[in-house]
């Protein structure tokens, strides 16, 4: 009976670490994809405020351009202006694709 008993609580005892341990891993990784998910939405969002903010001052230097046709400073800040466009939607359709890198 005793020997029936100790077998028991072996078996209990072995179960409990196997859950717990599977239990520790498993919201260890849970974790992390949420982190995961959290800073991707966190680059979308920087992504997102990079692209209006540009889109704005796009704006004024196209006005200032009407303005003054013959300003090349402000011909070349909108040529600096349309690669940062273009490479900040390269960053958002990698992340739209999954891919944070």
């Amino acid at each position: 009976m005793i020997r029936i008993l100790k077998l028991a609580a072996a078996v209990m005892a072995a179960l409990g670490t196997i859950i717990g341990g599977a239990y520790a891993v498993e919201k260890h990784y849970a974790t992390q994809i949420q982190l995961a998910v959290v800073s991707e939405d966190l680059q979308q969002h920087k992504i997102s405020g990079a692209l209006y903010e540009n889109r704005r001052e796009t704006w004024q230097y196209q006005d200032r351009l009407k303005a003054h046709p013959n300003d090349n400073t402000a011909a070349e800040r909108l040529r600096q202006l349309e690669w940062e466009k273009q490479q900040l939607e390269l960053q958002q359709q990698k992340i739209n694709k999954g891919g944070t890198k």
